[in-house]
């Protein structure tokens, strides 16, 4: 790893990142992860950091006030193309899941799966309540049959059977303990500087009639037949 990973410690917030040409930034970089207390006050001096082309910077805080003071602060240094970004913890809890079919007096909770469901009224059960009194119970759900299928909020009294019949499914938790981040990306692109040359310089005339107009001199010949 030590061909393509340089490690230095230093104070960035008084010295700032090694330059590009230095011992450990020869060739300049193309991106900078900052995650400072002050990200701000590196900023003006990171286009140093970079190659010829330019690069990427990262910046992360935990509250929006200091990536509004950093987003300042890269408008100041020449970046562009700036992004914020909010970082949202949320954890998702895996369980399995059965989609029953509620018992509202069909017959059959197979042939209304099927499309074949003919209307009829379904089988009940007597039960007798405390008091001794017999009453009539449909069965919460018919599907899946629940001597196939028993749900593991059973605990102890239950058993896991076959649950071919379900599906796992993600539930986001409702409470999560955590903290607000954001990160802000932004680009520096170095502005193109060419230097005129004789043949392409701009200079200014002015007419006979005093109106002053810009006349751009260019190289050509003419050949005489």
């Amino acid at each position: 790893m030590k061909d393509v990973v340089s490690v230095d410690q230093r104070d960035v917030l008084a010295e700032g990142f090694p330059e590009a040409g230095s011992t450990h930034n020869p060739d300049g970089c193309h991106a900078v992860m900052i995650d400072l207390p002050q990200p701000w006050a590196v900023i003006p001096n990171l286009p140093k950091c970079f190659t010829a082309s330019g690069g990427r910077v990262c910046v992360f805080s935990p509250c929006i006030e200091q990536i509004q003071k950093s987003c300042n602060s890269l408008r100041s240094a020449g970046f562009t193309q700036t992004e914020v970004f909010e970082c949202v913890s949320r954890n998702y809890d895996f369980v399995h899941s059965v989609l029953n079919v509620p018992n509202f007096g069909q017959k059959s909770a197979t042939d209304l799966l099927n499309g074949t469901y003919v209307f009829g009224k379904s089988d009940v059960t007597e039960e007798t309540n405390s008091v001794g009194k017999t009453y009539k119970k449909h069965e919460p759900h018919l599907y899946p049959p629940l001597d196939k299928y028993l749900a593991s909020t059973n605990g102890s009294k239950g058993k896991h059977g076959n649950r071919e019949d379900g599906c796992w499914v993600a539930v986001p938790r409702h409470k999560d303990t955590g903290h607000t981040g954001y990160l802000a990306f932004a680009s520096y692109i170095p502005m193109c500087k060419t230097e005129l040359t004789p043949s392409t310089a701009v200079t200014s005339t002015t007419d006979v009639q005093g109106n002053e107009g810009i006349d751009q001199a260019m190289d050509c010949s003419e050949t005489n037949q």
